[in-house]
């Protein structure tokens, strides 16, 4: 598994029609699993959302944003990168007039279906075993 963090730091008076972008740059298969912890002082003030281009991937509702208050939220994604290298993006709002914020992000990406789905391992597994029954006795499995 690869991890990465980022730190998304957002100014105050930050609007959602002008918001900070933080690109992360991940290798491997699948994003497994996002952690985000919101600081205390949040309110529920600031917002974040991860995407892939204009995809939008949590939260997985478009227009849906992540917020809180001193909490840490975690999720897990599964959800297949289309390349490796692939660029994440971390988009983020502020409508506290008077104090910035940041949320600080986790990533866990697995380098491989196997590593991400061992029951897909399992299967390949499986798969082969048959194969290599078949071809020296003729027994299916």
């Amino acid at each position: 598994m690869n991890h990465y963090t980022v730190t998304v730091k957002i100014p105050e008076n930050t609007p959602e029609t002008s918001p900070v972008v933080e690109e992360v740059e991940v290798e491997g298969a699948v994003l497994t699993r996002l952690g985000v912890l919101i600081p205390p002082g949040h309110c529920g003030l600031a917002r974040l959302a991860l995407a892939y281009g204009i995809r939008q991937i949590y939260p997985t509702l478009k227009g849906d944003w992540l917020r809180g208050d001193d909490e840490t939220v975690e999720a897990v994604l599964n959800w297949r990168l289309p390349e490796t290298p692939c660029r994440l993006r971390l988009i983020g709002w502020n409508e506290d007039e008077v104090y910035p914020h940041m949320f600080i992000v986790r990533l866990e990406v697995a380098e491989s279906l196997e590593e991400a789905f061992p029951a897909y391992a399992l299967a390949k597994t499986l798969q082969a075993l048959s194969a290599a029954l078949m071809a020296e006795y003729g027994v299916r499995v």
